[in-house]
């Protein structure tokens, strides 16, 4: 991996892609998301990072992609599922199904729904998702509507909710809560980012196996590709 001080600013990072694009690397990628995780950069800053990187089309390109998801994973919360490997073991096989939304159709949320199904079926649901940022219904809408009170499922909560119920929902701002300052910029803007696809890539249970939609058939072959690099098995885009 290249050697790029991990301090660098979002600002400089940003005239980084904007004046020398073809030099803008996946670590740079992704240490302009470290520093937005901790917290340093303008609400300017990140409309013009998220917008830039949309527009250089780093959404069609799978190191990049896996660059931004592993610095997500890095600062998840981690579930024991994930950390103790005899927790993980007396559970079997652990799936997920997400979607990256942003297909414009304004549908309700497929991948919850069928989730749930899953689950009454005998599958091990760990659901990873989040509220709507480009479409009309995300996941936690869905399960808010119904009554679910998700901000109460921390870590430890887990495995035993698996245990009991076969689903369980990992809310994405319980699970990446530095994620929290891109939230509003990403509403405001109002169109699908990098940040759609990663969503499927960084459920910090890493499940065994998933089912993940994306919003157009280009897309299909760049998820595929990032899941490889992302060392994952047994998924299906």
């Amino acid at each position: 991996m290249e050697d790029i001080d991990r301090r660098q600013h979002l600002r400089d990072i940003l005239k980084h892609l904007i004046l020398e694009p073809s030099g803008f690397t996946p670590e740079h990628a992704a240490n302009g998301l470290h520093s937005i995780m901790r917290g340093e950069a303008s609400d300017a800053q990140m409309g013009g990072f998220l917008t830039a990187l949309r527009l250089r089309g780093v959404d069609k390109q799978p190191q990049m992609i896996a660059a931004l998801a592993e610095e997500m994973l890095r600062n998840a919360l981690t579930p024991a599922l994930e950390t103790d490997t005899k927790c993980r073991q007396q559970f079997g096989v652990v799936a997920d199904i997400v979607g990256t939304g942003g297909d414009g159709w304004n549908t309700f949320n497929i991948s919850t729904t069928s989730s749930l199904v899953a689950a009454a079926a005998g599958l091990q649901m760990a659901k990873h998702g989040s509220r709507a940022s480009s479409s009309s219904c995300g996941s936690a809408d869905l399960l808010e509507s119904l009554g679910c009170d998700l901000g109460i499922i921390t870590p430890s909560d887990v495995a035993e909710l698996l245990s009991e119920h076969r689903f369980c929902f990992l809310f994405s701002s319980t699970f990446h809560p530095t994620m929290r300052y891109l939230a509003k910029t990403r509403r405001e803007l109002g169109f699908p980012t990098p940040f759609n696809v990663l969503g499927p890539l960084t459920n910090p249970v890493r499940p065994d196996r998933a089912v993940i939609g994306v919003h157009s058939k280009s897309l299909g072959p760049v998820m595929a590709e990032a899941l490889h690099l992302l060392g994952r098995r047994n998924y299906a885009v």
